[in-house]
This record gives C-alpha cells, sequence and structure tokens, in this order.
C-alpha cells in the first residue's frame, strides 16, 4: 500500500485499464492464456505501480460485449470513450464506486431495457 506496487495475473480476461487523471494512460499486458484452455498451461505475474489517484478498473467482456435490442454492441471503443469523458467532466475526482455506477448506467443506458446476454463485471481500485 505504501508504494503503490502491484502484481497481476490476467487469465483471459479483458486487459485491465490503469486510470490516471486524465484518463487512461495504459493496458495491462497478458500473462497468460485463458483459464482451462490448456491444461497445463503457465501463468506469468505482470507489475505495475500505481501512482497517487490513480486506478486499475478490470472489466469482463460482458461490458464490451454488451449488445442492444438493435443487436449493436457497446465495444471497448464506446466504454473507452465514456471513460475520457467521466475523466473530462471531473478530473479525475470520482471514488472506485462512483466510477464504476457511471460506467454501468452509461451501458444499461445503451441497452436501453435490452435483457443481459452475459456477465457485466468490473472492478477498480484507486491509490489514494
Amino acid at each position: 500500500l505504501k508504494t503503490g506496487q502491484a502484481d497481476y495475473v490476467n487469465a483471459g480476461h479483458e486487459p485491465a485499464l490503469v486510470i490516471g487523471p486524465d484518463g487512461i494512460t495504459h493496458q495491462l499486458e497478458a500473462t497468460g492464456p485463458a483459464v482451462g484452455v490448456l491444461a497445463e498451461a503457465p501463468y506469468d505475474t505482470g507489475s505495475i505501480r500505481l501512482k497517487h489517484g490513480e486506478m486499475i478498473f478490470g472489466y469482463t467482456d460482458g461490458v464490451s460485449e454488451a449488445r442492444a435490442g438493435n443487436r449493436e454492441f457497446y465495444t471497448r471503443e464506446r466504454l473507452f470513450s465514456t471513460i475520457s469523458r467521466i475523466k473530462t467532466q471531473d478530473a479525475g475526482g470520482h471514488t472506485p464506486e462512483q466510477f464504476i455506477r457511471l460506467i454501468r448506467q452509461d451501458i444499461f443506458d445503451f441497452l436501453d431495457n435490452t435483457p443481459q446476454s452475459d456477465d457485466i463485471t468490473m472492478l477498480a481500485l484507486k491509490r489514494k
């Protein structure tokens, strides 16, 4: 907690994002294949050092692949645009809970009452 050092393993999910006061700074690299694809797949550990105020945002493909009634996908590009808009509006001052709430609202506004076809799972952690 004192250094901001974080070690991670990505086993097939969308790459987590590091988000700073000005928006997305980078994506965390994959460290191995999806769990269960190869019986004895090797998984490396990635490592990052979060600066004060930076946030890690992880999400499942159910976010980027959320599909509206017109069969249009939410897309990773729209997610990135939404993140950029959120950061621009408040200069990165959101708590992780507020940040996820705003992303979730945009997804469900996009879906416009279309039933979910996949899980929509998100996690945000911010270094104070």
